[in-house]
């Protein structure tokens, strides 16, 4: 028997199927185009990467240190070339064009500023709690009590998530953003006079919360249909 018979690979059967390649890595992206837009998230996630590095190590750096401003030059630099590169290339990753006209700009500022203060409730409130009391502003609370603190904020944001949708639907997603804001701004001057207890901190945080799951919904569709509107093509005059 010859023996390159043995580790011979078969060859496919006629009629048979060649396996299908594991869906993890879904179907191979070749081409220009693809090409294009691997250079391009490249360029975005090393702009990105650098910068939050910066912003989130400056403080212990040293924000004149030569890293963190080393991480800022290049961030600076790699995002505008990808700006450059995304106004100028025939399939770009995001429509920059869209993104600036004051329908899309104003939503998308408005989102930020909106999930900053949302967020900011999440940063602040469990360090609040758990800071010991000798700072002069931390509860000394634990871990397990600082998240039982915190746990009626979860459930009221849970309950109140229809509301949102129900909403937007009778008065719109702008009304309804107003509103939201509204609750945020309410939430945190209420944090200014309630967070020298445990109770009172978790009723501003059970205010702020309650936002996340009703009136700041409209930041993603407002964005979407403002994204929508201005891509609609302008309609131009027509010649007698």
């Amino acid at each position: 028997m010859d023996a390159s018979a043995s580790t011979r690979i078969p060859r496919k059967a006629p009629g048979t199927v060649a396996p299908a390649p594991p869906p993890c890595l879904g179907p191979r992206r070749s081409g220009p185009r693809w090409a294009r837009r691997r250079r391009s998230t490249f360029a975005l996630s090393v702009g990105l990467l650098c910068f939050l590095l910066a912003v989130s190590k400056g403080a212990t750096w040293g924000w004149t240190a030569a890293s963190t401003l080393g991480c800022f030059v290049v961030a600076v630099v790699t995002l505008g070339a990808w700006g450059w590169w995304e106004l100028r290339t025939p399939d770009p990753l995001a429509d920059l064009r869209t993104t600036v006209r004051p329908q899309v700009l104003l939503t998308n500022v408005a989102s930020i500023f909106t999930g900053i203060g949302m967020y900011a409730t999440m940063l602040i409130t469990p360090q609040i709690l758990m800071l010991p009391t000798q700072t002069g502003y931390g509860l000394g609370q634990s871990m397990l009590a600082a998240g039982l603190w915190m746990l009626p904020g979860g459930l009221i944001q849970v309950f109140l998530s229809p509301v949102g949708g129900k909403l937007i639907d009778s008065r719109g997603a702008k009304f309804t953003l107003a509103v939201g804001a509204t609750v945020i701004a309410l939430g945190h001057v209420a944090a200014l006079f309630l967070m020298g207890t445990a109770p009172g901190l978790m009723t501003a945080h059970m205010i702020t919360r309650r936002v996340w799951g009703s009136p700041t919904a409209p930041c993603r569709p407002s964005s979407w249909e403002s994204s929508r509107v201005a891509r609609r093509p302008r309609p131009t005059a027509s010649t007698p």
